[in-house]
């Protein structure tokens, strides 16, 4: 009963992919299982549809920096520790000229 891993840190412009690898789950993007509060992620992000069938569920591509929360909707599974989060960094590069 978790995201594996279950925190990520990656950069603007980078792809996750969602890979189920038995049981039924989904990925929720919206509101807290736990909390019944919105997760309050910087875009709004579709939900991943509960499932069954193991392999990857979806790729979602990160275009806006922040901290995306997320758990899993089926009953008990958010309680049972299947909560996750993905911080998406800007890296700005400075290209310096040598002399």
């Amino acid at each position: 009963m978790s995201y594996t891993p279950s925190d990520l840190t990656i950069e603007v412009g980078d792809q996750v992919t969602f890979i189920l690898e038995g049981g039924m789950h989904d990925v929720n993007f919206n509101i807290s299982t736990l909390t019944g509060q919105s997760f309050n992620n910087p875009v709004q992000i579709t939900s991943i549809p509960m499932t069954d069938i193991p392999g990857p569920m979806n790729t979602i591509t990160f275009n806006v920096a922040g901290t995306y929360n997320y758990d899993c909707s089926n009953y008990g599974h958010a309680s049972m520790g299947m909560v996750g989060s993905i911080t998406v960094s800007y890296t700005q590069y400075i290209h310096m000229d040598s002399p």
